[in-house]
């Protein structure tokens, strides 16, 4: 029940993720998620509410690399949509 609980957590906040990057025009947006994931985690290690040791690190940096990953990914395709609508808009002044 607690995976299955996390995975739709983290499912929704991907989904949230992906339409910030690939919808809104700044890219701060896009990077609220990952910034606030990397504080907590950050914060749950210097507050010693989760040891800070390998076993529980590797799901914090598995976390934080996929959000900050899907930023990157969501900023690339914004940046494609809008060139390929640039195209459009520049054959259509062509015709």
């Amino acid at each position: 029940m607690f995976f299955t609980n996390g995975f739709f957590i983290a499912g929704v906040l991907m989904f949230a993720e992906y339409l910030l990057c690939t919808k809104l025009k700044s890219p701060l947006w896009g990077g609220i998620l990952p910034i606030l994931i990397f504080i907590g985690s950050t914060y749950v290690f210097a507050s010693g509410i989760i040891p800070l040791e390998p076993r529980n690190l590797l799901p914090f940096l598995i976390l934080n690399i996929l959000f900050f990953g899907d930023w990157a990914t969501g900023r690339d395709k914004y940046k494609k949509i809008q060139q390929a609508e640039l195209e459009k808009m520049r054959a259509k002044d062509i015709n």
